[in-house]
């Protein structure tokens, strides 16, 4: 192999004690450089590449980073349903059971001068009991909800929600459901319900997607731009 850069000559080299190293492009880096930029470049170093492979890194990462913070913030709109048979008769392919135990703090059945207020209504849903439980479940279906996607699910039935106590008297959520896989999601879910769960789906997609393109695992068909 040659010691100079195909690209722009420079001295492939390892480091010295007065001299950083100019070494080759990896292979990986080299795919993943000429799919975000649309380039074709044979060979890349340190000294010619380095930048464009750091450029390429931090965009897709970027998005991808940054499509993440969307999936979580939207996870709430992803179908977890209480039902076991979907309406209308629509068919689905079960996937497989999903689940998620969350502790949620201690002290939360000691709490008697909120248990009283809570039996007579007096409900404060950002302090005490109520906060906790609430707090409890949407942490628990968050979870539940990033197993189903995992297993390549679009949506959880027969969802089960129950509550336990440890023996150090630590508040328990306990969620279950069975992810499945629905053909037609708009026979069972209302417009806005749809729209929110078929972008949580294309987002979950692309970022698998970018992490494959980080690893310059690049296919045929494969397109950077998202119009």
């Amino acid at each position: 192999m040659s010691e100079a850069c195909a690209q722009c000559g420079s001295k492939i080299s390892q480091a010295g004690i007065f001299s950083n190293a100019n070494l080759r492009v990896s292979a990986e880096d080299l795919r993943m450089v000429n799919f975000v930029n649309g380039s074709d470049y044979a060979e890349l170093c340190d000294h010619c590449g380095g930048e464009f492979r750091q450029e390429a890194h931090a965009r897709l990462n970027g998005e991808r980073e940054q499509l993440k913070t969307d999936i979580e913030a939207r996870l709430s709109f992803f179908p977890t349903l209480t039902v076991g048979v979907l309406p209308h008769g629509n068919a689905y392919q079960a996937i497989g059971l999903v689940t998620a135990n969350v502790t949620v703090g201690t002290g939360l059945f000691n709490e008697f001068s909120q248990g009283v207020s809570d039996m007579f209504g007096a409900v404060n849903q950002n302090t005490g009991m109520a906060f906790k439980a609430n707090k409890g479940e949407a942490i628990a279906k968050a979870i539940l909800v990033r197993k189903a996607l995992d297993l390549g699910a679009n949506c959880v039935i027969g969802t089960d929600i129950d509550y336990g106590v440890t023996t150090n008297n630590a508040a328990t959520v306990n969620m279950q459901g069975t992810a499945v896989l629905v053909p037609d999601l708009a026979a069972i879910l209302g417009g806005r319900a749809h729209e929110m769960t078929a972008w949580i789906l294309w987002a979950c997609s692309r970022v698998q997607s970018l992490s494959r393109w980080l690893r310059g695992d690049i296919q045929p068909g494969d397109t950077l731009s998202t119009e």
